[in-house]
């Protein structure tokens, strides 16, 4: 059964280093989204403008810009962020330059976030770009209908290949594989958790997905593969049947322009092992697009989610990536 209440008090808790007991990650909620093209400037312009309507959104929450190639963070201009961001892209050569851009609102770790990777072309074809947003989780709790109505018009803009959002870890932009001791035992026993690993080297000349969770975004290519919205509807009652429960709370699509989010549930969840297991309506999910899953990681340290020892980084990788398939 949905449990609205049962994150209603995550924007409170910090989690803190195990060794300085600095403050390095706090669970919010996360959209990451995946796309193709990043080196192209009308798709960075785009992307750009995807952030900068989400600072506008987000209002004083959004305090800080992290300029190209900048090591620290610069007060967002009065105007905004969005004409310089825009001047960035025009300034940056796409064919051998990455592109980085991150707004934030300062805090370690940040309750406000929106950030993007964009590949250059010199990395085709393995071109994978990431885009992500992070919010405080009571959003999702207080008007689910509205966030998802939100971020249905960020996909129409950025238009990605696919992508999740849910309850997630939150940390400052590349420390998120820096925290194993803190990380680990989280998403090991919450198994609604997302988590932002930008996907292993291995998977970007592929269309298959990360995972899924309370939203799974799926953009037009991998969309019509399934054979549109009444072939995905097709394959989320095929699961419903061997997994729905009288008191599941059951996938339901909201299309955009471009794409598909998949909503498992009225609010996102936790998953808790201890007490209910993986939500029964990120299963249905999970087992309708599970032929689309990339499971071929690498056993390769930097391509793996990093977990504490004595642990074995391949296998755990593997075991959290399926961790709605029935029986795991």
């Amino acid at each position: 059964m949905d449990e609205k209440n049962d994150f209603q008090d995550l924007d409170k808790i910090v989690i803190g280093s195990r060794r300085s007991g600095q403050p390095v990650l706090r669970i919010g909620f996360q959209m990451q989204v995946y796309l193709r093209g990043g080196h192209l400037n009308a798709r960075r312009h785009a992307v750009v403008d995807a952030l900068s309507r989400f600072a506008a959104a987000a209002g004083p929450n959004i305090t800080h810009v992290q300029k190209h190639m900048a090591s620290r963070l610069s007060r967002v201009p009065a105007e905004g962020a969005g004409a310089l961001l825009h001047a960035e892209v025009d300034a940056i050569d796409p064919e051998t330059e990455l592109h980085g851009p991150h707004l934030t609102d300062g805090q370690t770790p940040p309750r406000w976030q929106a950030a993007a990777l964009l590949q250059p072309e010199r990395a085709l074809p393995c071109d994978l770009s990431v885009a992500h947003l992070a919010m405080p989780a009571t959003l999702a709790r207080e008007d689910p209908d509205d966030l998802i109505a939100r971020l249905a018009a960020w996909c129409a803009v950025v238009q990605p290949l696919h992508g999740t959002a849910g309850l997630a870890p939150i940390y400052e932009i590349g420390m998120q594989q820096r925290h194993p001791d803190e990380t680990w035992p989280l998403l090991s026993r919450f198994t609604g958790l997302d988590y932002m690993n930008a996907f292993t080297l291995a998977a970007r000349g592929t269309d298959q997905i990360q995972g899924v969770n309370w939203l799974t975004c799926l953009g037009g290519p991998i969309l019509d593969g399934l054979g549109g919205p009444e072939g995905l509807a097709d394959r989320l009652r095929q699961a419903q049947d061997g997994l729905a429960r009288e008191d599941a709370d059951l996938p339901v699509l909201h299309p955009y322009a471009g794409g598909v989010l998949i909503r498992a549930g009225t609010w996102p969840q936790l998953g808790d092992r201890n007490a209910g297991g993986p939500p029964r309506s990120y299963m249905i999910v999970a087992a309708a697009l599970r032929d689309l899953l990339f499971t071929a990681y690498p056993n390769k340290p930097t391509q793996l989610i990093r977990v504490p020892r004595p642990l074995d980084a391949h296998a755990e990788t593997l075991r959290w990536i399926t961790r709605f398939d029935a029986g795991a």
